[in-house]
């Protein structure tokens, strides 16, 4: 009898060092791939740190003309799908998505009177990525002073269940 125990007792722990495994590998497995995912397509990395890769590029400063230069040579490349230039307009804080808060803050921050940031602006629609059934498009705003020169870059992201063939339209 005292060998049969032990064989169920190894039969025991084999079977549940082997569901253990079982487990655990599909997981690391899973979790590798999302990082890979997350890591590979710089859209979904967070606001601010698109925010430090543009002000790379345009740095705070910039003229607006050098500016729209670097970010239609960029657009040319395929790095992302539309630029807009509004010379007559800045960037209106309040669209962006900021909290209350955050906005109040930014507007002190910039030292604003209004919502408007700037006399001037670009836009860029870098692209969209997809999170299960949402769609989450990435944008960039750069305001520009009285003087043409780059005060500040805001990006927004925007999440909505748009269809592929909406998003087709837009690269359009």
């Amino acid at each position: 009898m005292d060998g049969i125990t032990k064989g169920i007792n190894v039969t025991k722990k084999v079977v549940i060092y082997s569901l253990i495994v079982l487990l655990v590998i599909p997981f690391f497995v899973t979790s590798s791939i999302f990082v890979i995912v997350v890591l590979s397509n710089p859209l979904r990395r967070s606001p601010e740190h698109i925010r430090e890769t543009m002000l790379e590029l345009t740095p705070i400063g910039i003229d607006m003309d050098e500016a729209i230069a670097v970010l239609e040579e960029a657009r040319i490349k395929g790095e992302w799908r539309s630029l807009r230039i509004n010379r007559q307009v800045g960037v209106d804080i309040s669209n962006l998505g900021f909290s209350r808060e955050d906005r109040l803050a930014q507007i002190e921050r910039l030292g604003l009177d209004s919502n408007m940031a700037g006399e001037q602006s670009i836009s860029v629609l870098f692209d969209r990525y997809r999170s299960g059934i949402a769609w989450t498009s990435v944008h960039a705003y750069w305001a520009f002073c009285e003087n043409n020169e780059l005060m500040e870059i805001f990006i927004r992201k925007h999440g909505s269940v748009a269809s592929e063939s909406h998003w087709e339209s837009v690269r359009s």
